[in-house]
């Protein structure tokens, strides 16, 4: 039998509690809109031998994976595992003694109650492979595994429930006790209705043009009272610019919020950001724990085409003087080299490559 190719692969990535790094990132993974990209890092010690060599060569391009938290808070049990995110490898690679994994977020996972997935996923493992346990007051054992297909009764939906059920999940347990509310960006939609979709990582918007953002919060804890925190989402860059209030106080259980900006229309192609960051409360009331979470990359259009027209009309005003000349005095083939040659002149102009003769 050969290798199997990335495409056979199924990819568990673990992510626990036991730093705030950590938790963030299953914060991200959740809060990020179809399409969305983000990465995940493991020590070599926490990866199989095999797969570090197969992470090394960026072998997984195109494979499917599932982001999970996995729940070690209690020294006494076995690490539960919480799949939450499906997603698809965009690219590996080994860094010294770690390694980082590329990715872009797909559905939202779904698994009823009864089912174990710590058992589901140690039946696809690999030789060789050993889920995460607590000995002797350590957490051993791998944290990327690469499995022989994906657990049976683990399912992908985009339906809105299914992350409130997941955040409903984290939000009881001691790891994400300090994580007062959760959210996640619904989508950004353009003036008229279109709802836009993220392509090769980012969004690409029209000129000139209304958008808006539309961010769903919801916190877990239904005796949660007070301001929560804060989410900031601002956009920033030459492309994009900003119309309303930027940072939301988070004073409700749950609530749908939206960020209106706006793109400029230049000759060339412009770009901004679409930044989330969340503020919350810390034990010194004195100050503020931030939480930078993630940045979008918004693509604007160029006005080519309306500079297009402009540049047609400004060569037939260049040329017009030259062709009045020319007609009844000379070949047509003249002429025509004429007004080509303004055309020419004039679109160099318009788009900022030369000087108004």
């Amino acid at each position: 039998m050969g290798t199997p190719s990335a495409q056979q692969r199924f990819v568990l990535m673990l992510s626990s509690g036991q730093r705030p790094r950590y938790r963030d990132d299953i914060i991200k993974a959740l809060a990020l809109p179809m399409g969305g990209r983000l990465q995940f890092r493991y020590r070599k010690e926490h990866v199989p031998t095999d797969a570090f060599q197969i992470l090394a060569e960026n072998k997984l391009r195109g494979a499917e994976a599932l982001v999970a938290y996995l729940d070690a808070s209690n020294q006494q049990a076995e690490p539960e595992i919480v799949p939450c995110r499906f997603a698809k490898i965009l690219e590996t690679e080994v860094v010294g003694e770690f390694c980082v994994i590329r990715f872009e977020v797909s559905e939202f996972a779904s698994v009823t109650p009864a089912v174990d997935v710590r058992a589901q996923v140690s039946q696809v493992l690999p030789p060789r492979t050993t889920l995460p346990e607590w000995s002797n007051g350590q957490l051993e054992g791998h944290f990327l595994l690469i499995c022989e297909n994906r657990p049976n009764d683990c399912k992908g939906t985009r339906e809105p429930q299914a992350w409130q059920a997941l955040v409903a999940k984290l939000g009881g347990r001691q790891d994400f006790r300090s994580c007062p509310f959760f959210y996640y960006l619904r989508g950004v939609t353009e003036e008229g209705g279109r709802e836009l979709v993220i392509e090769e990582g980012k969004y690409v918007l029209g000129p000139g043009r209304m958008h808006r953002a539309e961010v769903v919060h919801y916190t877990p804890d239904p005796k949660a009272g007070g301001v929560l925190g804060a989410l900031d989402v601002r956009v920033e860059g030459p492309g994009v610019q900003g119309v309303t209030r930027q940072t939301f106080r988070i004073d409700s259980p749950y609530d749908v919020k939206q960020v209106h900006f706006r793109t400029v229309g230049e000759n060339q192609k412009q770009y901004g950001l679409l930044i989330f960051r969340r503020v919350l409360p810390s034990e010194d009331s004195n100050r503020q724990s931030e939480h930078h979470d993630f940045e979008l990359v918004l693509e604007v259009k160029g006005l080519w085409a309306r500079q297009l027209v402009v540049g047609v009309l400004i060569a037939l005003f260049l040329a017009a003087p030259r062709l009045a000349d020319l007609v009844g005095q000379g070949p047509w083939v003249t002429a025509l080299v004429s007004v080509l040659g303004a055309v020419v002149t004039a679109g160099l102009v318009v788009f900022g490559l030369r000087k108004v003769p």
